[in-house]
């Protein structure tokens, strides 16, 4: 972290990036329709947060709020956010209005100061929980893209094509319960609870381990080794993926899944890690030849600890930059997802959504402008703090800005 606040650019980045991240954490006490602190029947509460914990069970509340919405409750002192709106509110008395129209009658405090869309929901407060949810799918997905091109791109850059051996039982296992988790995520999964869903993985998953051990213990077949070209495969994995063009297998992985946000983050996922994993593949190409490493395997260090400890940490470099790129991708399709009424709910304003009905009303600017600067502002952090990592991980790039520095 003190690299990249050295950086210029980095410094820009991460002051954007800290910024809009505040803004996505504050979002409830920035803008709602709740109260941030409120006083009901002598007793304080935190509206703003606490409800969401009431349907937890982890809050109790009188029956007549949790039946009842933030602004129609009489409280007997609250303090309300900044902006009176939430997301979903909705003024059709001023649909369309623009930041720059009078908008006399509703005063200071409830009025729209970034306009309003065609049902009368608030542009800023729109803007603030977009940024929440923006942030949410980049982190999540580039996080998920990191751990499936990390692992991928681990296993075929470290052993290649001729050093990876598993037992047979052990693979026959992994790929036929794979299968039926993949198919049942696929097709099961939409039709059952949360819970069932988590109790049919978990037995699945022992009934595997029990399947495994018997076939191991009792058939030398099974507990014999098999060389694995686990390069060749994820290298055919990696150009099945690119030769398919993105919006095509983006429409497909959603037409397979069910719509949510969760399924955003996923498919932005396995549309992302291919990325993540050539780069930690030649990495570890490189890394696996150092003298280092040979010294390693010769004291009798098991592989797994000499990739986990030694090969992975020295190879991580250049994957953090595209991460740091990664993340705006993520919010950039998102955005597109969103602009193209895929992915998350229509009733769910996010950037790209405002970005969508700026199209269909051109004289409303303030809708494309000012949702179009906070995408811009925070995919440009993201491409600071990538460059900055850039600048940082090469040598001459690095001397120049200590010379600067000390300049």
């Amino acid at each position: 972290m003190k690299t990249l606040w050295a950086h210029p650019l980095g410094r820009l980045g991460l002051i954007v990036l800290l910024f809009w991240t505040s803004v996505a954490l504050l979002a409830d006490l920035i803008a709602g329709s709740w109260p941030v602190v409120a006083r009901y029947a002598g007793r304080y509460y935190l509206p703003a947060l606490e409800r969401y914990l009431v349907p937890l069970g982890w809050v109790r509340w009188p029956e007549e709020l949790t039946m009842a919405d933030g602004e129609s409750i009489a409280w007997e002192w609250a303090l309300w956010p900044l902006v009176p709106y939430g997301p979903e509110s909705m003024d059709f008395a001023h649909a369309f209005a623009s930041p720059l129209s009078a908008q006399a009658e509703l005063g200071l405090r409830r009025r729209h100061w970034l306009g309003t869309d065609q049902l009368g929901r608030d542009v800023l407060a729109a803007i603030v929980h977009g940024s929440r949810l923006s942030l949410a799918i980049g982190f999540l997905a580039t996080i998920l893209a990191a751990v499936l091109g990390g692992v991928l791109g681990s296993v075929a850059g470290y052993w290649g094509d001729d050093r990876l051996r598993v037992r047979k039982g052990d693979l026959l296992v992994g790929l036929l319960w794979g299968a039926w988790l993949l198919w049942a995520f696929v097709v099961v999964r939409p039709h059952v609870s949360g819970w069932i869903w988590i109790c049919a993985v978990f037995c699945w998953a022992l009934s595997g381990i029990g399947v495994r051990f018997l076939l191991v213990r009792h058939l030398p077949w099974a507990a014999g080794p098999i060389r694995v070209p686990v390069d060749s495969l994820v290298l055919r994995l990696v150009e099945l993926e690119l030769s398919i063009p993105r919006l095509l297998l983006i429409l497909a992985l959603l037409a397979l899944l069910p719509a949510g946000v969760g399924t955003v983050i996923v498919v932005v996922a396995i549309v992302s890690w291919t990325a993540v994993a050539r780069y930690l593949r030649a990495e570890l190409l490189r890394v696996r030849a150092l003298p280092y490493i040979e010294a390693a395997r010769s004291l009798g260090i098991p592989e797994f600890r000499i990739l986990w400890r030694h090969a992975l940490p020295n190879a991580l470099g250049p994957v953090l930059v595209v991460l740091a790129f990664g993340v705006a991708n993520a919010v950039l399709l998102e955005s597109a997802l969103s602009f193209l009424g895929l992915g998350v709910p229509a009733d769910v304003l996010t950037w790209g959504r405002l970005l969508a009905e700026g199209r269909m009303a051109l004289f409303a600017w303030w809708l494309t402008l000012l949702p179009g600067l906070s995408l811009f502002s925070l995919l440009l952090a993201c491409i600071f703090i990538g460059e900055a990592w850039r600048d940082q991980l090469d040598p001459r790039l690095r001397e120049q800005l200590i010379s600067a520095e000390v300049g």
